[in-house]
């Protein structure tokens, strides 16, 4: 039995691949016409069954949400940890192949809430409980081990004269309580306040460019951050005022200065999971914190050590730049090595660099309207390989987004700006650099690719048969659509639809996962998911067809 939809003359069907006689295809079952892999219905000919409509609680209006799965990988035994503003930790358990979403709203907070659990909670703790004028933006967040980790932009200006900057681009973890006076005022000093990835302003008005404080002075100018981790279990970590704590967390992001046009990159370690009664004011001092900046722009606001491609500038309101490089980022972890994948503008491909020690360090900075010189792949900077795009595309690399496998080779998606398509990428590692082994056009319709994100099915495959990609993105062709990509093994090849959601998606991030659970409350796994930001914060699930 099989139901059958007639669309233009196009047939589909739905089917359950198995070589059975109520899934043959052509023939007569009792004459024997059957034959082993023949003869049956498979993958290409099926009809898709989408459970549309499931929205967040309280996400109106929701900027940059994000919504990622728990996996073995990233939890502890399917637990995950929410740390309380009095430093108790609420635990939830068996959510492996459950799923975290996370957002900002108007209402100037950053919530989170777990499918199926029905709590939603304020991610950080402030001294008012109100802490923009300007909403939280910019978000992105990991989980290491259970616990949460979060990047986001503090867009806070006190106007076009009041010479009052929020923070600028901060790291942030479940529980952390600052007061938002503390970082408001035009004294506020970085060097006390190790959260603090980059200041945003300081000194001169809110609607000036002006870098004479050592401050860029431009709102919204750490874009498309995005962030990663890895637990040491036997690494310590000291407070000069309690107990060592074994077990670290290193945390490693990558953003955009769009003040500069350049990459740059941030790199942490924590106490993982402090228990009750350890200190988790990370913006209040320098003294009781478990968090360690192993390299900031805050602490390098005019060497450039901080850029990982193009160059920081000390140049007031620059107008031209030598290259420009990293709008677009994703960043992984090889062993203890960062690997951060990017667009580059200049040279209009995309590329990959791998750093040569655990905390890169490198120095390209222009201090004069002199051209400067790029330190980026000194000896304790970064090994590059450039000029990565399909063959057929003269501008390749935008929306990058980027998986590492257990083999340390890259699992890569992005969009051919040339022709407006989906590419997937295989990057071979090779020693120290990374080299073209798959290249497949996903999707050639028009104008799509914008916001992809991409995740592996089976994290330590090595290839891309036994990794099994999935993709989500944006089409923008006439209407905004969310669409799915996903690599069928049976049919070695690539299948590629449209999610028939509800809502029409913001021009913002996507999210995609695979083989999630739709709910807590039941056993139904979908073999994706597609997130994305529309009035409220979706969440469309594609069912098996089996």
């Amino acid at each position: 039995r099989f139901v059958e939809v007639v669309i233009g003359g196009v047939k589909t069907q739905n089917n359950s691949n198995t070589n059975e006689r109520y899934n043959i295809q052509e023939g007569d079952w009792e004459a024997g016409d059957q034959k082993n892999g023949e003869n049956y219905w498979n993958d290409d000919v099926y009809l898709s069954v989408w459970n549309v409509g499931t929205e967040f609680t309280g996400s109106t209006r929701p900027r940059s949400g994000t919504i990622k799965k728990i996996t073995a990988e990233n939890s502890d035994d399917g637990t995950l940890y929410k740390q309380q503003k009095d430093s108790s930790i609420k635990t939830y358990g068996g959510m492996e192949n459950n799923h975290l979403a996370v957002w900002s709203s108007d209402d100037l907070m950053i919530y989170g809430t777990l499918k199926g659990t029905g709590d939603k909670w304020n991610v950080m703790y402030t001294g008012s409980e109100a802490a923009y004028s300007y909403p939280v933006n910019a978000l992105d967040y990991t989980i290491i081990k259970g616990s949460p980790y979060y990047v986001y932009r503090d867009d806070y200006v006190g106007g076009s004269s009041a010479n009052m900057w929020g923070a600028g681009l901060i790291l942030g973890r479940e529980g952390v309580w600052w007061n938002k006076s503390t970082f408001n005022g035009s004294s506020f000093e970085v060097s006390q306040y190790p959260l603090v990835i980059e200041r945003q302003g300081k000194g001169q008005p809110a609607q000036s460019r002006d870098s004479s404080g050592g401050f860029d002075s431009v709102i919204e100018q750490f874009t498309n951050p995005r962030i990663t981790g890895y637990y040491d279990a036997s690494g310590t970590i000291a407070q000069s005022s309690q107990n060592t704590l074994t077990g670290v967390d290193y945390i490693y992001i990558s953003y955009y200065d769009s003040y500069a046009h350049c990459l740059k990159y941030a790199a942490y370690k924590a106490g993982h999971r402090p228990t009750t009664g350890q200190n988790l004011n990370w913006g209040y001092d320098n003294n009781n914190t478990d968090l360690i900046a192993l390299m900031r722009t805050s602490d390098h606001m005019t060497d450039g050590k901080s850029v990982v491609a193009g160059y920081d500038t000390t140049v007031t309101n620059p107008s031209s730049f030598k290259e420009e490089a990293g709008e677009w980022s994703d960043i992984v972890v090889d062993g203890t090595i960062p690997v951060i994948v990017y667009y580059n503008k200049t040279n209009k491909s995309l590329e990959v660099a791998r750093g040569k020690q655990a905390a890169p360090e490198t120095g390209n900075v222009i201090t004069s309207t002199s051209s400067g010189t790029d330190n980026s792949e000194s000896s304790t900077g970064w090994t590059k390989t450039k000029g990565i795009r399909p063959s057929a595309s003269s501008d390749f690399g935008r929306y990058v987004s980027c998986e590492i496998d257990g083999s340390g080779n890259l699992h890569v998606s992005a969009q051919d700006a040339a022709n407006g398509k989906l590419y997937y990428l295989l990057l071979a590692k090779s020693g120290e650099t990374y080299k073209v082994s798959k290249e497949v056009c996903v999707d050639s319709s028009n104008s799509v690719g914008q916001w992809t994100d991409i995740q592996l099915t089976t994290p330590s495959g090595t290839d891309v048969v036994t990794a099994g990609p999935v993709i989500s993105y944006l089409s923008t062709d006439g209407i905004t659509t969310a669409k799915v990509a996903y690599y069928d093994s049976v049919s070695d090849s690539w299948d590629a639809m449209t999610d028939p959601s509800n809502y029409e998606p913001l021009s913002s991030k996507t999210s995609v996962m695979s083989d999630v659970y739709e709910s807590t409350a039941d056993a139904v796994k979908a073999k994706a998911a597609v997130g994305f930001n529309s009035t409220m914060l979706v969440l469309d699930f594609l069912r098996d067809e089996q």
